[in-house]
């Protein structure tokens, strides 16, 4: 699934940035896909990610944010996280949950 660690070494974690075809299927020990709770922290994983005005590559530029810097999320949209200061969305596969 989206967000899980693979692999986590001193020098490397191996994240998974989108669903698989076998995703959905995944046995979890219960029939129900589990619900993100919100609000959560995540930290950024690259230099700069822009944080944008909605959901989506298409929304404008409102600031930008840069690696290990920590934010709470408090919704997510297709694989956007809106941030609790209001600022703005970023693109979560460029974050890690802590």
């Amino acid at each position: 699934m989206r967000g899980d660690i693979l692999l986590q070494t001193d020098m490397h974690v191996v994240v998974v940035l989108s669903n698989g075809s076998k995703a959905e299927g995944r046995s979890s020990g219960s029939s129900s896909t589990p619900s993100t709770k919100f609000p959560y922290i995540i930290k950024i994983n690259t230099d700069v990610l822009n944080v944008r005005s909605g959901p989506g590559t298409n929304y404008s530029i409102r600031t930008k944010v840069t690696r290990n810097y920590k934010y709470t999320i408090v919704e997510e949209s297709e694989g956007w996280g809106r941030l609790k200061s209001g600022a703005g969305w970023i693109d979560l596969s460029y974050t890690v949950k802590v």
